[in-house]
């Protein structure tokens, strides 16, 4: 723990165990004492508590357990050095949870069975959950242990504070089965009602198709983007991925087909990502947010993403946008002229096209504050102002923070160089130039404070011509080794008005696969790589 406060780690996963509470109910592995149960409610009933004080070890080893839990209390609540996360982890070392049937451990086995599936899910939610504010601050115990009929613990609080639901068990199949394997290809399920992870979405509507990474958690798919009866289903052994290819370029061929003619992003994007050769490309996009800020809004306002919004005209059909999806507009709309929602950034390497040449590029995508229309929330939000004034410093501090997310992905990226555009800037910013102290002044007072606290570690250069940079000879070699920077829409999917739009946005979506890779509904990894910065 003194090497993760010294080394500046935000958050430590421990792994605890269900060790520390199960002294009163079980001896040891020996089974479940049923009658001491049924006195604390039965089945399901142990409850977390207060995890300072709710404790029953059965063994010299929970109480090390214990201890760990208590030492992260210390430095994550007390002396607020980083997030902590104790997994009481249940029983994983078998498939099933009838693999011990018939033997003495059975009764302890059912108990605390753990699947790898959902063990994963666990660790995947503890790395990424909210623990700002109350009741967690900083600070989180919870159990991780498969649905099981027979299991001890209460996992209500655990899974409410993660935001994750188990999968597996014979509470959830109906039956003693073994956890969904390693699938080799997606399954599909026709028609099913919408569960947990597309709530976690923010999903309304019922889903279609279930995408399963192997032995991983589900993405949904909205009813009706399949656009095809069925879904033929293939896999990538390269990247360890199996999932329905033509399931998410179906969701794909749906957005199309909901911009306004000669606005959408390439085809090619499309085709991409039936035959899977975005694969390994999917799992390197990370979205970053401000730390503090709702996770819950931040994964929101990825997924639902308008096709178009250039200056408050949008550029697609809302009914069908609303049919396929479940929403007419943004999730920018439930920004105010008093509360806006979060900003974020999505990094993405993506194939970048000219003609019949492709080459790759590292791309973060960075929402200037938009002051391009008195309609926009941004506008009504900041202006009129004046500088030096309470909302001038506001704005500084979120632009600050805007351009920390461009050097702080670098940096965790191992990367170069810097190409830097003017995010907020051009068009973006008429209003800030009319009405407030003008978008010079704003780059001046939020990028060199940031630059300075990265100093010397990157070239940092202006952003060329794109995508010329990328196929002029001489840039071949520094590509792998730079970061690009788009000045990304707080409304759309990257590329916004992509063909039909001559903004640096527009550029960029016009010859990369973008707008696929950092969209949550065609690329079900955005939402589980989160960095809060």
């Amino acid at each position: 723990l003194e090497a993760a406060k010294s080394a500046g780690v935000r958050r430590v996963i421990f792994a605890s165990s269900n060790h520390t509470q199960h002294g009163e109910t079980m001896g040891g592995c020996s089974g479940v004492d049923h009658g001491r149960l049924g006195q604390l409610g039965g089945p399901g009933s142990v409850k977390l508590g207060d995890p300072m004080w709710r404790t029953g070890p059965d063994s010299f080893y929970g109480v090390s357990k214990l201890t760990g839990e208590a030492l992260g209390y210390l430095y994550a609540r007390v002396q607020s050095d980083f997030d902590f996360v104790a997994l009481r982890i249940g029983w994983c070392l078998y498939d099933s949870v009838d693999h011990l049937k018939g033997s003495n451990l059975d009764d302890y086995h059912r108990a605390m069975w753990l699947s790898r599936r959902d063990f994963k899910g666990f660790l995947r939610h503890a790395m990424s959950c909210d623990l700002s504010g109350e009741p967690h601050r900083k600070y989180l115990v919870a159990y991780a242990v498969s649905r099981n009929r027979g299991r001890l613990f209460d996992l209500r609080e655990s899974t409410r504070a993660l935001g994750y639901e188990p999968l597996d068990g014979d509470e959830v199949n109906g039956s003693s089965a073994a956890a969904a394997p390693a699938a080799p290809a997606a399954a599909a399920v026709a028609g099913a009602a919408p569960g947990p992870a597309a709530a976690g979405l923010g999903l309304r509507k019922p889903v279609s198709a279930i995408l399963i990474d192997d032995d991983d958690e589900p993405a949904p798919v909205p009813a009706g983007a399949s656009g095809s009866g069925g879904c033929a289903a293939s896999s990538s052994r390269a990247t360890g991925i199996a999932v329905n290819w033509e399931a998410l370029a179906g969701v794909a061929r749906t957005m199309r087909g909901i911009y306004k003619q000669g606005y959408a992003f390439p085809e090619w994007c499309e085709q991409m990502l039936r035959s899977g050769e975005l694969a390994p490309l999917l799992l390197e996009v990370v979205c970053y947010y401000r730390e503090g800020d709702s996770l819950e809004e931040v994964k929101v306002l990825a997924e639902q993403r308008e096709p178009c919004n250039i200056m408050m005209r949008r550029f697609y059909d809302k009914e069908r946008l609303g049919n396929a999806f479940g929403y007419k507009v943004g999730a920018y709309a439930k920004s105010t002229k008093d509360a806006l929602l979060p900003n974020i950034a999505i990094f993405c390497r993506t194939p970048i096209r000219q003609g019949a040449k492709t080459e790759f590029v590292n791309v973060i995508n960075v929402i200037g504050y938009a002051f391009d229309s008195p309609d926009q929330p941004d506008y009504q939000y900041f202006l009129p102002m004046e500088f030096g004034t309470p909302k001038w410093r506001e704005l500084v501090s979120r632009f600050k923070v805007m351009w920390r997310f461009v050097f702080e992905c670098a940096r965790r990226k191992g990367l170069k160089r810097i190409y830097i555009a003017d995010v907020g800037g051009g068009a973006f910013s008429d209003g800030l130039n009319f009405r407030g102290p003008g978008y010079a002044k704003l780059k001046e007072a939020s990028l060199a404070p940031v630059r300075e606290e990265y100093k010397d570690e990157f070239e940092v250069e202006q952003l060329p011509r794109i995508p010329d940079f990328a196929f002029l000879p001489q840039n071949k070699g520094i590509l792998a080794e730079s970061l690009l920077v788009n000045a990304w829409d707080p409304w759309s999917l990257v590329g916004n008005g992509n063909f039909g739009d001559n903004s640096l946005d527009g550029f960029w979506g016009r010859c990369t696969a973008m707008a696929v890779l950092c969209w949550p509904l065609t690329n079900p990894y955005v939402l589980q790589h989160m960095v809060a910065v």
